[in-house]
């Protein structure tokens, strides 16, 4: 796997719903869009009204949760009414931002008034990196360095980035796990049991791997007899292979990771 390639970790609709704006009820509204002393004195200050509505709506998403949107008007209006209506009342509102400089300037100011920091490659990435990185020795999961990474971002309070910048890390973690292990086997295992695992990709393969998974469905003499060229196939190298992982000191969820693999 290369560092290009994205590691497919949650579904579409997963995706969607983790970067759209939260769905808030009546109480909800009340709670994220009230401002404190000093979020008052910042959103007062901001002109015209249209961007300080946005700046309240966005603070009020981003308490609820960290992440830096781009949302569409559809998804926001019935918030976006409250706000006008509740919280700086006043004359009507052009409903979005225009151009993303004017967005920057907006989550600028969230990020001082909730004590977070946008995410920056150059800043953020070699530390998340180190975490991941041990997190990956304990578990290769994707979804489980995803969930560490909403964790370490959070603890450090920084906004959580695109889902393709965390693909493309992730992607990384995994990559680098995988080409350290790759080293690992190529240095401690014999050659001969280097080939005996190559052989099981031939094309003229005696035992393919799809062959040495399956496991006899019942027990006639025709899957008895697979079961048996299974054994046969694997018991010269059992002794090697043990040796092998358990210098690895592979974690048992490393273990499974790779046998499900």
């Amino acid at each position: 796997m290369t560092t290009e390639k994205r590691t497919k970790i949650l579904t579409e609709s997963e995706v969607k719903e983790f970067y759209r704006p939260p769905t808030f009820t009546a109480n909800d509204q009340r709670f994220f869009f009230a401002l404190d002393v000093s979020e008052h004195e910042v959103c007062k200050k901001v002109r015209p009204r249209r961007a300080r509505c946005m700046l309240m709506l966005l603070l009020g998403y981003f308490k609820a949760k960290p992440v830096v949107l781009i949302p569409r008007y559809h998804q926001i209006k019935v918030d976006l009414k409250f706000i006008s209506q509740e919280v700086t009342t006043g004359p009507g509102f052009v409903p979005l931002t225009r151009g993303q400089k004017e967005k920057d300037r907006l989550y600028s100011k969230i990020f001082k008034l909730t004590g977070y920091q946008g995410w920056s490659t150059n800043t953020h990435l070699l530390p998340l990196l180190d975490y991941l990185n041990a997190q990956a020795q304990a578990w290769l999961d994707p979804r489980h360095l995803f969930d560490s990474v909403i964790e370490y971002l959070s603890k450090h309070k920084i906004a959580i980035p695109a889902y393709s910048t965390l693909q493309k890390i992730i992607s990384r973690v995994i990559s680098q796990e995988q080409e350290r292990l790759n080293h690992f086997i190529n240095k401690t295992a014999s050659n001969k049991l280097q080939q005996a695992i190559a052989n099981l990709f031939g094309d003229d393969a005696e035992l393919n791997l799809s062959q040495l998974r399956q496991s006899a469905k019942n027990f006639t003499k025709a899957e008895l007899k697979k079961e048996l060229g299974v054994h046969r196939y694997l018991r010269p190298w059992i002794s090697e292979v043990n040796t092998v992982l358990q210098e690895a000191a592979l974690s048992q969820k490393n273990l499974q990771y790779f046998a499900d693999r």
